[in-house]
């Protein structure tokens, strides 16, 4: 899971504690709801620089279902509560992406997301989801590891494209997917995301008018070499396989694309990430 990689990654030690209640059924997208407690877990752990203890949490009362992700970090600012939700406003030299996208999911099932925090002590966020009328049967508790949160290779995706269609459709389809989607309008855009944060693959159109997508593969490729790289276009027969091999991409995106064309590039790049070096 990308949180226990990130702990490895820095060399600290979090322990989690879950407390599991057995709530009513919820109705919503499993990849969005994956991507939103994957969110939570590391934000808190973002906020240990030197390793604590996150506790979890779930319940329900009054029609609604909760979950809490609780952390021992350095906690946040009064000043700075009422903006946590906005649109690459971070604390940390992360992209500030994270708490936005949460917010979003959580709204788009009709529930609320709020967070309560002390400077020293750490921080909880509280997540509450409506249970639909009728839905009083409690499922069973659930019995697992919190390993299981990301139970699918859940990707941290660039998308590219002037074009607002093109990237409201890509932004749909793989969040609803489970992934991390981060969308830009530009080439220019695009290389200032590459700056701020690492990406598990690279979606971009071929022909934009400020920076190509020749440069912003290139630009990708010079900060990681094995990024996954699909290009976006519709002059798809002028590029040939040799070409597409010495620039690195992994495949070949040719407007217009379905949801079933998506899917396979997803997969490609699955087996590509899970292929022994």
């Amino acid at each position: 899971p990308r949180w226990k990689d990130q702990c490895q990654a820095q060399g600290i030690t979090v322990q989690i504690e879950t407390h599991l209640a057995a709530p009513p059924a919820i109705r919503g997208n499993p990849g969005e709801l994956r991507r939103l407690l994957t969110n939570l877990i590391v934000n808190a752990v973002d906020a240990m620089p030197d390793g604590g203890h996150i506790t979890i949490s779930t319940g329900y009362h009054d029609g609604w279902s909760h979950i809490q992700v609780r952390d021992t970090g350095t906690g946040i600012p009064a000043e700075q509560l009422s903006h946590i939700f906005e649109p690459f406003f971070s604390t940390k030299e992360s992209s500030g992406l994270g708490l936005t996208v949460s917010q979003n999911i959580v709204t788009r099932h009709g529930g609320t997301i709020n967070v309560e925090s002390e400077q020293g002590r750490g921080t909880v966020f509280i997540v509450r989801l409506p249970i639909p009328p009728g839905e009083g049967k409690v499922t069973p508790p659930i019995q697992v590891e919190v390993e299981q949160v990301q139970d699918q290779d859940e990707l941290n995706v660039l998308v590219v494209d002037d074009e607002a269609a093109v990237r409201q459709l890509m932004t749909r389809f793989l969040e609803r997917e489970g992934h991390c989607v981060t969308a830009v309008a530009s080439g220019r855009d695009a290389l200032q995301m590459l700056n701020r944060q690492p990406f598990d693959l690279l979606i971009t159109d071929l022909g934009m008018p400020d920076v190509s997508g020749h440069e912003v593969t290139r630009y990708a490729h010079e900060r990681s070499p094995h990024m996954p790289t699909v290009l976006i276009t519709g002059w798809g027969e002028t590029i040939t396989p040799e070409q597409l091999e010495a620039m690195n991409i992994l495949a070949l995106l040719p407007k217009p694309f379905s949801h079933a064309d998506l899917r396979n590039v997803l997969q490609r790049v699955t087996e590509t990430r899970n292929r022994p070096v």
